[in-house]
């Protein structure tokens, strides 16, 4: 039974890994959707409310005298509408939002699993299951997850580098001794 609890335990910092790996897809995701949206209504009120010919009209007396800024400034124009229409175009066409919300799915799921695992491994330590027991739930967590595996959409190595970083370095997913007692009502904490 050793073996079947060590496995166990391999399996649940796998799932510790992949979890926090889609929870760093979710945050890049978020970021680059952030990026365009904001870059995409900046370039669109410029064009739109008429920034651009407002500061063209400003400066009419100057380009009746110098052609070629005007045609500089109608040159930046139609570069900062072509801008928009394309941001437009790609966000219309892309998958971020799809990609997001399926990063975000896996995550939840793989949360799930790895608190149950947790929670097997627990109940194993505390001899509350017997050894059929054990190998019954753990077969299906395995079949579970594999399931979330094989329908969580793919992540990129930076995904990687950063969750391995917030795990090893900051110690995401830890606690400092005694705080989980402090997020505890006070008629569950232990008594000291």
């Amino acid at each position: 039974m050793i073996n079947n609890i060590e496995s166990i335990k391999e399996i649940y910092g796998r799932v510790v890994y992949s979890h926090a790996i889609q929870e760093q897809a979710v945050q890049r995701l978020m970021k680059k959707i952030k990026f365009f949206k904001v870059t995409q209504v900046t370039l669109l009120s410029i064009t739109s409310v008429g920034v651009v010919s407002a500061f063209s009209d400003a400066l009419n007396p100057i380009l009746k005298h110098n052609p070629n800024l005007n045609i500089v400034i109608n040159t930046i124009t139609l570069i900062i509408t072509l801008l928009a229409t394309g941001l437009s175009i790609y966000d219309f066409s892309s998958s971020n939002d799809d990609d997001l919300n399926a990063h975000k799915t896996a995550s939840f799921q793989l949360l799930v699993l790895r608190d149950k695992l947790l929670l097997l491994l627990i109940d194993q330590k505390d001899g509350l299951l017997g050894d059929v027991a054990i190998i019954q739930q753990r077969d299906e967590l395995i079949s579970k997850l594999n399931d979330v595996y094989e329908n969580a959409p793919k992540t990129i190595y930076t995904d990687f580098k950063k969750a391995r970083k917030a795990l090893k370095d900051t110690e995401d997913y830890t606690f400092d001794p005694g705080e989980i007692e402090r997020l505890l009502p006070h008629t569950l904490r232990n008594s000291q």
